[in-house]
């Protein structure tokens, strides 16, 4: 997946610009994608589902704050209620 691909798909699943900015996301991108061996600006499944972890993360909570796996639950359940499933 390229930087444009990512991008889409974090506008389709509403974590772009409720959850990240578009610096952020630029960002969890271009740092994932320098551990890919491909010297093209990609990220593979393994470090695409990294990046939606790290998205997880940075979602602000009020107290209590749920545990990470919680966290990551959340966040698909968010995608989810997006329009991004209709849009795939």
């Amino acid at each position: 997946m390229d930087i444009k691909a990512f991008q889409k798909f974090c506008f389709d699943f509403d974590i772009f610009p409720s959850v990240l900015s578009k610096s952020k996301t630029i960002n969890f991108f271009t740092t994932l994608a320098s551990f890919h061996t491909v010297s093209e600006k990609c990220i593979d499944e393994h470090l695409f589902v990294e990046a939606l972890a790290m998205t997880a993360f940075e979602i602000v909570y009020n107290e209590p704050q749920p545990e990470p796996f919680e966290k990551i639950l959340l966040l698909l359940e968010k995608m989810n209620q997006s329009e991004g499933p209709c849009k795939v």
